[in-house]
């Protein structure tokens, strides 16, 4: 199956997090892929897109009322869009799962064992593919998100590595 939707959004989307409203409106076709490899962050949220963002009361607000209901509601005056009933479901801040999308890549590419990443930076190394015995090249993992220093902090591991190296 493609994961086009899947990558975009990570390139799109700050801090690769989104209500799970978004998220799945995002994927579409794609959710059942890349559904797993997201988790919840603890976090609710406080707004959803609009279908006709514009003026300052975009996105909508996310109201959540005493008897457990949930409701986004337009900000604009006049309202542009129509109010929404949500889930609590609705509302959970997803973020990418780094670790299980690394397994994943990792798997489908046939990787050798990582040798000791900590999987927290920006650029992981997420396995060895191996040419022949005792012989391989390591293969990272760059995935957006914010990242600090001037750009190119980073790839530095990356750098330092002579011989052949794969990034993703």
């Amino acid at each position: 199956m493609r994961t086009t939707r899947f990558w975009k959004s990570l390139d799109e989307l700050t801090d690769t997090a989104a209500d799970a409203r978004e998220w799945r409106a995002r994927l579409g076709p794609e959710w059942p892929v890349g559904g797993p490899l997201l988790r919840p962050t603890g976090a609710l949220a406080t707004s959803i897109a609009c279908p006709s963002p514009g003026g300052g009361g975009c996105p909508r607000r996310v109201i959540r009322h005493d008897d457990g209901s949930i409701r986004a509601i337009c900000g604009e005056s006049p309202r542009v869009c129509d109010d929404l009933d949500l889930a609590r479901d609705d509302v959970v801040i997803l973020g990418l799962d780094r670790p299980k999308l690394t397994r994943a890549i990792a798997v489908a590419l046939a990787l050798s064992e990582r040798r000791a990443a900590t999987g927290a930076g920006a650029v992981v190394e997420i396995g060895t593919h191996d040419v022949h015995a005792g012989c391989g090249f390591p293969v990272f993992l760059a995935v957006p998100g914010p990242w600090r220093g001037d750009g190119i902090e980073p790839f530095a591991e990356l750098g330092a590595i002579s011989g052949p190296r794969v990034l993703l």
